[in-house]
């Protein structure tokens, strides 16, 4: 294993990750195949899991699919992170365009921009700095987030491992890692609210128990570090900035690792079969609802609904 949470390792140019370890990667870099073998992250096999093979490779490895930029890996929640652990840090990261440029339309606006950019820097407009700086305040007035440090240790550290069972690399990158502690926090933006029913609902439409498990699997593998809390925080995007933090449940966890093994051995025979099929359920008989089809029999046995097997008399008349 190379690489430590203080001294992550860094690759240099052209060269490819071929040892389990902490990596320090630019997250365009982590989002390419920086492996020497086949890598996937915890989207990709979200994918696998959530809609079928096909989409995996038609976003991942589809020679005409159309690349991302820079601005698709900007992640709010670790610009939070970042201002939570200094200003320093953050200036480094983000730059934040001028009030002198009130759009990128003049060439002088453009020209900062791709010397931000240049620069590996992610640029905000003033608006996203507000939403940052004030999800950051609220944070930082909740009691167990200043007191237990719960946002606080290693940022933009990449865990990267050899799966034994399958030989494809796993990647994971979680927003924060702590030192010592055995608690892993994952900042969520909601902007569709966080009540409990939108964290649950969240949850379970990305897939975030399968994430977070990814991660302890990478815990296990890079540091030897078994992860016995896992929460979500998930924070408001507009004022007053509302949160809720979410520790997950560790069957969830254990699920979630289950549809990872599952993804990797359905994605390991697409890579050697070079066979990406579509939905799993492709030929299978689709039926209503079960609560469609009860309220629909409960229909027909009240008389709401002509019985077309036995006609009444009107349907005899009317042939």
């Amino acid at each position: 294993m190379i690489g430590t949470l203080e001294h992550p390792h860094r690759l240099q140019k052209g060269e490819k990750v071929n040892q389990n370890g902490i990596f320090a990667l630019p997250i365009e870099d982590y989002h390419t195949q920086i492996c020497d073998g086949h890598s996937v992250s915890s989207s990709g096999l979200r994918l696998i899991t959530s809609k079928s093979p096909l989409h995996y490779w038609a976003e991942y490895l589809d020679p005409q699919r159309e690349e991302q930029d820079q601005k698709s890996h900007f992640n709010l929640g670790q610009a939070v992170h970042t201002l939570f652990l200094g200003e320093e840090g953050f200036d480094e990261k983000f730059a934040i365009r001028p009030d002198e440029f009130d759009s990128w339309r003049s060439k002088a606006s453009k020209e900062w921009k791709a010397d931000m950019e240049e620069q590996g820097k992610f640029v905000l407009l003033p608006s996203d700095l507000e939403k940052i700086e004030g999800m950051a305040r609220a944070l930082a007035k909740d009691p167990l987030i200043r007191q237990h440090g719960l946002l606080a240790g290693s940022i933009e550290r990449s865990l990267i491992w050899q799966d034994r069972e399958t030989g494809i690399w796993l990647k994971a990158r979680p927003d924060v890692i702590p030192a010592v502690d055995k608690t892993i926090v994952d900042l969520k933006t909601a902007g569709r609210g966080a009540t409990d029913e939108a964290c649950q609902r969240a949850i379970h439409e990305h897939g975030y128990h399968m994430q977070l498990a990814l991660v302890g699997m990478g815990m296990r593998a890079c540091l030897g570090r078994e992860i016995e809390d896992f929460i979500l925080l998930f924070v408001e995007t507009s004022k007053p900035y509302a949160y809720n933090i979410k520790p997950i449940d560790q069957r969830a966890i254990y699920l979630g690792e289950c549809q990872i093994r599952h993804a990797l051995r359905t994605l390991a025979e697409c890579l050697e079969a070079d066979h990406w099929p579509t939905y799993a359920g492709n030929g299978n008989t689709a039926y209503l609802p079960g609560y469609a089809q009860n309220r629909l029999e409960q229909d027909l046995e009240g008389g709401l609904l002509p019985d077309v097997m036995n006609p009444t008399p009107y349907m005899e008349a009317a042939e």
